[in-house]
């Protein structure tokens, strides 16, 4: 037999087998997976949709995730959690039978196909299962820590972030149930909570210059001769990275900073004050509601706005009550003075007497006392009804609603001055003749200074 027949007879051999095998494993793979394929994990390579279930099933039997962290190590397995396949759900065994091509199962042998079923577990036993775990509970647990600053020798210096080993158990929870549905069986763990704002982050560049920006701030505060200078220890105190990761003021401590060293320098009310009248001369008083008072809350909110600029500002504090007159111990040339002992009362109008009266002020011997100090005339009303007592004034000049004091006329009075407070006063208003009354009604205004002495 020459060679040329033998070469022919043996490629149409070779060709018969491969044909044979192609036919055979194309008939083959009709009801069974092509090479490569896998299902969540488990190879399901020639395996009848039944065989193939059964190998599902066997791999839960043994399954153990081991969950690696840094220096702990935990396993979790299948049936801690009831964990399972859900076979009628989404028809996948099924599915990825009928996308098979069964002639063309050699191609297979080159690629493959991967089928995830769907799974169910037990929330409950997972979540317990993972409260008792090490890597939830390590020897030494840290607190990831964004990257900050601290304030020395007049400069901000970069504190580094810090990467902790705390674990947020919801998220690691559905970590660990996307490891057992694709078939894992070691898990290295990265999902620990990690910081925001790293040195290195632009986020963090920014914020630092902002922050070095604001230290450059100059706020001075001043009314007359008081006078307080924000220094750069006091702006550093206030200064933070917010949630928002930008330069901020901590709102809280600027706020104790303006009551601690800007109410109490700028605030008159009840303070001593020294005054000169047109009626008793020089004296000095206190007491009363009359002055300034800093609005604690507005005065924060613009210092903090002041301290971001990185600007030099000098202003006044933010008021939420002013003097009316900056001369005179705040009376100015326009007030109302009121003499306990003289029992009278001078309405000065620019600096001219307009009405000189005699009063009668509150009872000594019942206590009600006119209290003394500095106040305002706070509004005007005619025709003043004060069921309290029985009466109503045709003039009513409250000076202090708070306690009810002011002055009005006492039409049921026919005397005037003398000691007749003592014993016969009143509950601490300063009543006055109905004609007085009317004129320093018809010239006084709210905020009109008035002092008690």
């Amino acid at each position: 037999m020459n060679k040329k027949l033998i070469a022919g007879i043996s490629a149409a051999v070779v060709v018969g087998v491969l044909c044979a095998a192609e036919f055979g494993g194309a008939y083959y793979f009709r009801n069974h997976y092509t090479p490569n394929t896998t299902i969540n994990g488990v190879n399901v390579s020639g395996k009848s949709m039944d065989s193939a279930k059964q190998a599902l099933d066997d791999s839960l039997n043994s399954y153990t995730l081991t969950i690696k962290g840094e220096a702990t190590e935990d396993q979790l397995s299948a049936s801690d959690i009831d964990f399972t396949y859900q076979y009628d759900t989404g028809n996948i065994l099924e599915t990825a039978l009928s996308d098979q091509r069964p002639f063309e199962w050699v191609a297979d042998l080159f690629g493959g196909r991967e089928y995830t079923l769907e799974t169910s577990y037990n929330a409950d036993k997972l979540n317990e299962k993972i409260s008792g775990m090490k890597c939830m509970n390590p020897d030494k647990k840290v607190q990831a820590q964004n990257a900050g600053v601290t304030y020395k020798d007049g400069a901000f210096e970069v504190v580094p972030e810090v990467y902790g080993n705390e674990l947020d158990a919801e998220t690691f929870s559905g970590v660990l149930a996307e490891q057992l549905t694709a078939g894992n069986t070691e898990y290295q763990i990265d999902c620990y909570i990690q910081p925001k704002l790293t040195q290195d982050s632009d986020a963090f560049k920014k914020a630092k210059s902002q922050l070095d920006a604001a230290l450059q701030s100059a706020v001075t505060l001043k009314r007359d001769d008081i006078s307080v200078t924000l220094s750069a220890d006091d702006v550093a105190s206030v200064l933070t990275i917010g949630d928002d990761l930008k330069a901020s003021v901590d709102q809280e401590k600027l706020k104790t900073y303006v009551e601690e060293n800007i109410a109490e320098p700028f605030e008159t009310v009840g303070k001593e004050r020294t005054v000169t009248t047109a009626g008793c001369g020089t004296f000095t008083i206190s007491g009363g509601i009359y002055g300034y008072l800093v609005d604690v809350d507005g005065e924060t909110e613009q210092l903090a706005k002041d301290i971001l600029s990185g600007k030099s500002v000098e202003r006044e504090p933010v008021y939420s009550r002013e003097e009316t007159y900056k001369d005179n111990g705040g009376l100015g040339s326009t007030y109302i003075d009121v003499s306990i002992s003289q029992q009278r009362v001078w309405l000065v109008y620019g600096g001219k007497v307009i009405v000189d009266t005699p009063c009668v002020t509150g009872n000594v011997n019942n206590g009600t006392i006119t209290p003394k100090g500095t106040y305002w005339i706070e509004f005007k009303r005619r025709n003043y009804a004060m069921p309290r007592y029985g009466v109503t004034v045709s003039y009513w000049m409250p000076i202090d609603t708070s306690t009810g004091v002011g002055l009005h006329d006492a039409s049921w009075r026919s005397t005037f001055g003398g000691n007749y407070y003592i014993s016969t006063g009143s509950h601490g208003c300063i009543n006055l003749p109905v004609s007085a009354a009317r004129t320093i009604y018809n010239n006084c205004f709210g905020t009109m200074p008035v002092v008690v002495h």
